[in-house]
């Protein structure tokens, strides 16, 4: 009896997973109605070249994990999270 419970409640959590893995496709939402096309096509003005590239977006790292440290001092822990730390502020 236990083990068909416990295949049948494994075949019910592998049946959610992928369940929950493959949703149905989102459906398309109504767009605004399409513009007509004007009859005297307007010239495309010239682009103009950039002598500098855009600034580039700063860049964020960060960086989770399971445990907090018990102390920041790499001399008095002995957790690994915490010695991990180190190199980030010392």
């Amino acid at each position: 009896m236990r083990n068909r419970l416990s295949a049948i409640l494994a075949a019910v959590v592998i049946c959610s997973l992928f369940l929950t893995a493959c949703p149905p496709p989102a459906k398309p939402t109504p767009s605004e109605p399409a513009q007509q096309p004007q009859a005297t096509p307007q010239p495309a003005a010239p682009q103009p070249t950039a002598t500098e590239p855009p600034p580039a977006a700063p860049k964020v790292l960060r960086i989770a994990f399971p445990q907090e440290p018990d102390s920041l001092n790499p001399y008095y822990t002995t957790m690994w999270f915490a010695v991990m730390l180190g190199p980030l502020y010392l």
